[in-house]
């Protein structure tokens, strides 16, 4: 495919994407969960997840912290309550790209991954996220040693203002402070969540029964 205006089928872009990526993650200790996605688990609670997300005809290089006492919101209208306790199903709770704090920049070097250049641009960008921007990924995921550690990188996210436009952070740093037995701190972080959530009370109340539980069973943190 030499068309540089050609747009890279899935099929492709999932070769590509095994052959730059699937080397280094394995290395790293991390099983490939689907495609573009990539997963490690080292402690109780938590996975390590590096993924490629599709993005408007781009491929844009996502790492972060998917945690098993952590629900979702799943469904536009069905607004249903699940989890995302597998390697299959994990998802970034706590997250990073190289788009900036809230994708609002400086853009980092390998940020993103064009599908719509052909092949050879394609793969060139691949190894050029690898190369320049995965190290930097792996390093973040590498400096949590333990549950204890993620309370920094979640207070470092609160103290920005725009907090709240990410709800699933504000949801996991809530139920993440129930889980380490801080119960006070965690109900003032629930409780503006609710506060500003768009969802239904029906959601709202089933999500409060999973937060209870937490709060009650908090987990020994090392």
């Amino acid at each position: 495919m030499n068309d540089a205006s050609a747009f890279c089928s899935p099929p492709l872009v999932d070769l590509v994407v095994a052959n730059s990526f699937d080397l280094p993650l394995t290395e790293a200790g991390f099983a490939k969960a689907s495609a573009r996605k990539y997963v490690r688990k080292r402690f109780i609670g938590a996975r390590d997840v590096v993924k490629l997300h599709s993005d408007r005809g781009s491929l844009i290089l996502v790492w972060g912290f998917s945690f098993d006492f952590v629900p979702h919101i799943a469904g536009r209208f069905t607004e249903t309550v699940r989890w995302h306790r597998t390697d299959k199903s994990a998802s970034t709770d706590l997250g990073y790209s190289g788009l900036g704090r809230f994708c609002s920049g400086p853009r980092e070097p390998g940020a993103t991954i064009e599908l719509w250049r052909g092949e050879s641009r394609l793969r060139q960008e691949a190894e050029f996220a690898k190369d320049q921007l995965l190290p930097r990924a792996l390093a973040k995921l590498d400096s949590v040693r333990s549950l204890r550690d993620f309370r920094c990188l979640f207070e470092f996210e609160a103290r920005e203002k725009y907090f709240y436009n990410l709800p699933q952070v504000g949801l996991a740093y809530a139920f993440y402070l129930a889980k380490i037995g801080d119960e006070v701190e965690a109900r003032r972080y629930m409780s503006e969540w609710l506060k500003r959530s768009h969802h239904r009370e029906e959601t709202q109340k089933t999500l409060a029964r999973p937060f209870e539980e937490a709060a009650a069973s908090p987990l020994t943190v090392q």
